[in-house]
């Protein structure tokens, strides 16, 4: 992609998401406007800093939404190990974002009390953001889990395969090779054997049915010799009622998968992914032209289904994701409630990246 076009495409984007923080603002600054005939005690604080926290959530949430949704960077983040962090699993990561605005709200409304009675007011408003944290602080002892099943050994696999190499055919091999290597290590130690080995998102670029065999036959070596399942992320080509199927996807399987089901794609635990990026795995209407100057490879995928069948190995119950996924919470979340359809939810969240898209 051009120099140039890249500045642009950034500087959009970045133009596009300062809209919704522009909206929370303005939509803040009106509905104040709206109560200036009340009188200023508390109440008023109180109500003010509530429309500043309300208008931020909303805006955090519209840009969370809109157009596919951009939550990257959500306030409610910052403050996983802060004094908030025990409210997360009551109320989530916009429950998390209207708190913090909130007591935000109440302190700029403290430093801006112009009198001894404003000062007051204000003072009762950031008490109430003070008992806030407190009470998140007590919510942090509470334990909102318990343990599932016997400890699994896990492995992470990470072969920092540049961008540049990873869909270069003429080094294609090599990061599956290399791949392959970390995969196979023996372990350090004779009980650290891991039960399941997790590759990164795309760690084979091309589709499951343009693998020559014997690749697929050194993977199902290495199955068998760690006597381990192996998960990684790999594209997908399906005939489906006549009709090309391509998909971002995850598999696993261990040593007893065939050579027909991993070549035709066909393997029980497949997971396909369901929220597409804009641009990189599907093309909006419209920008067709877009795609076409950045020169992505893997340009117009087809989605997965919001809910799908999870992974089961040794016991425990897996629900992969792919990239950026993980950010939106409410999706997420689908795949660890039980299901009439799907049974259990999930006891364990896995998700793969191909990190080098970012940089």
């Amino acid at each position: 992609m051009a120099a140039p076009l890249a500045a642009g495409a950034v500087l959009l984007l970045a133009f596009v998401l300062a809209l919704f923080i522009v909206l929370a603002c303005a939509l803040s600054r009106w509905l104040s406007a709206c109560q200036l005939g009340m009188a200023s005690n508390y109440r008023w604080h109180l109500l003010m800093a509530a429309i500043w926290a309300s208008s931020w959530t909303a805006a955090e949430w519209l840009r969370g939404t809109l157009f596919t949704g951009f939550p990257w960077m959500n306030i409610g983040y910052a403050h996983i190990d802060g004094v908030l962090a025990g409210w997360a699993p009551i109320v989530g990561v916009y429950g998390l974002a209207w708190l913090s605005a909130f007591a935000a709200g109440a302190i700029a409304l403290l430093a801006g009390a112009k009198d001894n009675q404003n000062d007051a007011a204000a003072a009762v408003t950031v008490g109430a953001a003070i008992v806030t944290g407190l009470v998140g602080i007590l919510l942090g002892h509470v334990s909102w889990s318990e343990p599932h099943g016997q400890p699994l050994i896990i492995r992470l696999v990470q072969g920092n395969v540049s961008q540049a190499e990873k869909f270069d055919p003429s080094r294609m091999l090599q990061g599956i090779e290399n791949y392959m290597r970390l995969a196979a290590l023996a372990p350090k130690e004779p009980d650290g054997a891991p039960s399941l080995i997790v590759l990164p998102e795309t760690i084979i670029p091309v589709f499951q049915d343009r693998i020559a065999p014997q690749i697929w036959e050194q993977w199902l070596h290495i199955a068998k010799e760690r006597n381990a399942t192996i998960l990684m992320g790999i594209p997908l080509h399906r005939t489906v009622k006549g009709q090309d199927r391509y998909t971002n996807s995850a598999i696993a399987f261990d040593a007893t998968a065939s050579l027909s089901e991993l070549g035709a794609a066909t393997v029980p635990m497949t997971y396909d992914k369901h929220h597409l990026v804009p641009f990189g795995e599907f093309i909006p209407w419209g920008f067709r032209w877009f795609v076409r100057a950045m020169q992505i490879p893997l340009g117009d995928f087809n989605r997965g289904a919001p809910r799908q069948r999870l992974f089961h190995i040794n016991g425990q119950a897996f629900s992969p994701d792919i990239c950026y996924e993980d950010v939106f919470g409410e999706e997420i979340i689908q795949s660890v409630r039980n299901s009439q359809i799907y049974g259990p939810g999930a006891n364990i969240l896995v998700n793969i990246s191909n990190l080098a898209w970012f940089g």
